[in-house]
């Protein structure tokens, strides 16, 4: 029995949940604990890399623009929990390469192109256009509070946090622009 499915059945047992809506709570179970995890995966990973406020700013930033610009989507939940996580690690060897200012150029670049991309959102939604335009609205807004703290802020953790969010989000996209294209 996983994990979902032992929590649901110690909640219907105890009468907090109805037994005739197992299947939904079964399903928003399911979508929390893998968003979740790649959010805990992520903090683990910095925990032990001694850079908790580089994999904080990282989600912090990498989210919001995640969920409104969109991009390539792995086939399976299991897959993209690896790649994503596998990502991240990605980021942190390239933090050790030693090129901050090379980092923070390309994430600047990033936020510049994020301002003029069109978002990958779902096309089968009737609300097309006024996802879009809320979507492109978000993303612009993100945009001018990340531009601003890599500008202020002096601490490599933040600046390299944004930038390589910023960084992986375009490399996303432009992926998802491609599969859209038919092009992988």
């Amino acid at each position: 029995m996983n994990l979902s499915k032992k929590i649901l059945t110690e909640l219907i047992n105890k009468k907090y949940i109805e037994e005739d809506k197992y299947n939904f709570y079964d399903y928003g179970m399911k979508v929390l604990i893998m968003n979740l995890l790649p959010i805990l995966l992520v903090l683990t990973i910095s925990i032990i890399v001694d850079d908790i406020t580089y994999g904080i700013v990282f989600l912090l930033s990498f989210t919001p623009i995640r969920i409104n610009l969109g991009g390539y989507h792995c086939s399976c939940v299991k897959k993209c929990l690896i790649s994503f996580v596998m990502l991240f690690i990605i980021t942190l060897f390239m933090r050790k390469l030693d090129i901050h200012i090379l980092i923070k150029i390309v994430g600047f670049i990033a936020i510049v192109i994020f301002w003029f991309v069109t978002p990958l959102t779902n096309d089968f939604l009737g609300n097309y256009k006024e996802i879009y335009t809320k979507s492109k609205q978000h993303i612009k807004t993100v945009c001018v509070i990340l531009f601003f703290i890599l500008h202020f802020i002096n601490n490599h953790s933040v600046i390299e946090g944004i930038s390589m969010a910023c960084i992986l989000n375009v490399f996303l996209y432009f992926l998802g622009s491609l599969k859209k294209k038919k092009l992988i």
